[in-house]
C-alpha cells in the first residue's frame, strides 16, 4: 500500500494541460464579464464565482506546469 500511495503521478498530455488552461481562462473571462454587467441592486454573492475560478487557475498552474 505504501508503494501505491508514494508513486509519482503519471504524466499528463500537454494538449490536455493547455486545453484545460484555455477552458479555465474562458470561464474567468465570462465570470468577469457577467460581474461587470450585474445590476447595482443584485443581492446575491457577487464575487463567489470569480474566487472559485481563480483558485482553479492557480491550482492548475501550480500542478500542471511545474
Amino acid at each position: 500500500m505504501y508503494r501505491t500511495m508514494t508513486e509519482p503521478p503519471n504524466k499528463v498530455s500537454p494538449v490536455f494541460s493547455y486545453a484545460m488552461l484555455g477552458v479555465i481562462l474562458l470561464l474567468l473571462a465570462w465570470n468577469i464579464y457577467w460581474r461587470a454587467n450585474l445590476p447595482p441592486d443584485y443581492v446575491g454573492d457577487q464575487y463567489g464565482n470569480v474566487v472559485v475560478v481563480l483558485m482553479l487557475l492557480f491550482n492548475h498552474l501550480a500542478f500542471q506546469f511545474h
